[in-house]
Formats: structure tokens, sequence, C-alpha cells
């Protein structure tokens, strides 16, 4: 991220990028599969992705701050038809917790599969709902520091003329 021009020290600056944050994490989420103990185990659907996101610039470096909530909802379902599904919340984390994330995984129908079996199924999301979270921010500070590359090759292009 480039500084504004008052900034010239580079000290503390932030933007706010909520809408791509909350964008990116509906496709990222919504994509989510994985197998697991001969389940197959996706998000259904995005129900909510809420809250703040800003790219910040602190000391010359970018990084991103987060307070996100959201709730999918989520299938399983094996090979021999037993199935199960219900909603995954996700009630307040922050860009610190991603590794700690307290996943609510509520079962709301299961089949054939017993309820804690279910839930576990669920819970199976985890991993790759933390990855979703990882690579949306290590993508916002990779674009924005070309960006600032770029602004930088730019102007250093003009000043050459």
């Amino acid at each position: 991220m480039s500084t504004s021009t008052w900034n010239k020290a580079g000290t503390w600056e932030e933007r706010d990028c909520s809408q791509w944050a909350k964008d990116v994490l509906t496709t990222k989420l919504g994509a989510i599969t994985c197998d697991h103990n001969e389940h197959t185990v996706k998000v259904s659907s995005v129900k909510s992705v809420t809250g703040n996101a800003n790219i910040l610039h602190a000391r010359g470096k970018n990084r991103i701050g987060l307070e996100i909530s959201f709730e999918l909802s989520w299938e399983a379902v094996k090979a021999d038809g037993k199935s199960a599904d219900g909603t995954i919340k996700v009630t307040e984390m922050d860009e610190t917790d991603v590794d700690d994330m307290d996943l609510q995984v509520i079962v709301k129908n299961n089949d054939g599969i017993d309820k804690n079996q279910a839930k576990k199924l669920g819970l199976a999301l985890k991993s790759d709902i933390k990855k979703a979270f990882t690579d949306m921010m290590a993508e916002k500070i990779a674009e924005t520091s070309i960006k600032e590359i770029n602004l930088q090759k730019d102007v250093n292009d003009e000043t050459m003329m």
C-alpha cells in the first residue's frame, strides 16, 4: 500500500477493504470440499460473512486487520447414501485467531450417521476454512505490495524523464 502524500514517514495508515474481503471469503468458503472418513464433506452455501477488514501500513510494512463473523451450511455424504448436514458458525474472529478459530458446528440432519460422527464431519472443514482465510490475507498483502512497487516504479519513471 502506498501511503498518502501527507504520511511521508509511513508511520501508520489504514484503508478499508471490507467488501473485498467479504467477496473473496464468500467465494473461497463456498468452494470448500474435502474427503473425510469415506464421506465427501462440503460447504453447501455461505449464509453470511460480516465484519471489517483493513489493510494496515505501519513502520514500512503492510498487514491485514480483520474482525469477521460468518455462517456456512455444510453437508456430508457417504457413497452408501448416509448423510448429515448443518451449519458452521464463527461469531468473532480476528487476524490473530485464524489458527485457533472456534467453529461452532451444529448438526441439523443426520440420516444414518451418529450425531457425534456428524459433528466431526463438519469439523473436518476447519483446515480448509483456515486456508481460505490465510490465502485471502496473503493475496491482499501481495496485491498491495505489487501496487506499491508499480506505483513506485511509475514515480521513478516520471522523475527520470
